[in-house]
């Protein structure tokens, strides 16, 4: 071929059809050079094909890529098209996998994740860093914060799908224009395999026990019940269940206070079902005296509250109440002591005949 921008494009798709066996170091050392002159070429789409070029160097020889990264490093600051920082997060995803944490060259990858994941990066870029990265978490813990941060830019409404889907027919492909063609395929994060829910959940807590605000915003409960979030079959509870139950005393007067707030209050409700119905704290959820005061803020005397908060939640209590012992009785406590310490309030509000109809069902008030 007389054009090397041809030559190397070819390169780039062959990359992936060589068998395993017969790919010798000497022909490894052959893609490798082309890479090296793919990624300086004039055209984007053609450097972040051969940038993806360097997925399958790794799975041979980790030096090689590794031996790149200050190239990698002054392409993650200069590079502006999109799939040229997609495909450097992917192969920061494939080196993070075989790198120990502190070490050099672990940390030279975690400046290019940096440099790249950020608030301000474009939406398609966040989404391709929280869908690799969230299996090096564990590996390392360091990146939690940055990606704690990019997590909470998904608005609560146009990434529902993305942070809380357990549906697989909800994964999104994002088409590449680059010359190898190809299509990235991202999954809902709780999809994710391995995907670390807890750690994910104690960095947020963290930082909301840091920055003590008077309530969560959306994007942080819709973050939180995605780390709740497990496919069918399984629990997010299933390990460290005393470490969610710690993170729960932790956030609960948040969760509560969001039964308030309109724009979180499904969110609260769904994040609190959690952890009734699967966690070892059962019941017990429903007798926190901090639900109570969230009552009587979410049924004022003189009116004035969220309606649909105010049917939301009392249609929550209907469900817990009919999912029998011992959820029911503690809903007849919880109600008993709003009617008790508040007899007026609680006669003005739509808790009132919900109480009368488990009466006539046979509940246990006097």
């Amino acid at each position: 071929m007389d054009d090397m921008a041809t030559f190397v494009h070819c390169l780039t798709m062959l990359i992936f059809m060589e068998k395993p066996p017969l790919m010798t170091p000497a022909l490894l050392d052959l893609y490798v050079y082309y890479c090296v002159i793919g990624i300086s070429m004039p055209s984007p789409t053609l450097r972040a094909a051969s940038i993806a070029m360097l997925s399958v160097v790794l799975a041979h020889n980790m030096d090689l890529v590794t031996d790149m990264l200050p190239r990698l490093s002054v392409m993650a600051k200069e590079e502006v098209w999109w799939e040229v920082q997609a495909q450097l997060l992917v192969i920061c995803h494939g080196l993070l996998d075989q790198l120990p944490p502190n070490n050099d060259d672990a940390l030279s990858v975690l400046g290019i994740v940096r440099t790249i994941l950020n608030p301000d990066a474009s939406y398609n870029i966040r989404k391709v860093g929280l869908s690799y990265l969230a299996s090096n978490l564990q590996r390392h813990p360091s990146l939690l914060p940055v990606y704690v941060e990019v997590l909470l830019t998904m608005s609560a409404r146009r990434s529902q799908n993305f942070v809380l889907s357990i549906n697989p027919d909800h994964a999104e492909e994002l088409p590449v224009a680059g010359a190898s063609g190809g299509k990235y395929r991202l999954q809902p994060l709780p999809l994710t395999p391995d995907w670390p829910g807890l750690l994910i959940a104690q960095q947020l807590v963290t930082d909301v026990a840091v920055k003590q605000p008077e309530h969560m915003e959306p994007e942080q409960m819709q973050a939180l019940l995605g780390c709740l979030t497990s496919p069918k079959g399984s629990s997010p509870f299933a390990d460290g269940m005393d470490e969610w139950i710690e993170l729960f005393q932790k956030v609960r007067d948040y969760i509560f206070v969001a039964l308030c707030d309109s724009d979180c209050v499904d969110l609260a409700l769904q994040i609190l079902r959690k952890f009734i119905l699967e966690s070892d704290l059962r019941e017990a959820v429903l007798k926190e005296g901090t639900l109570l005061g969230s009552l009587r803020l979410l049924y004022p005397l003189e009116g004035g509250a969220d309606q649909q908060c105010q049917e939301d939640v009392a249609e929550f209590l209907k469900e817990m109440y009919e999912e029998g012992h011992p959820y029911s009785k503690a809903i007849e406590m919880l109600l008993e002591q709003f009617v008790h310490n508040h007899s007026q309030q609680f006669e003005s509000s739509p808790l009132a005949p919900l109480r009368m109809r488990m009466m006539e069902k046979g509940g246990n008030y006097k």
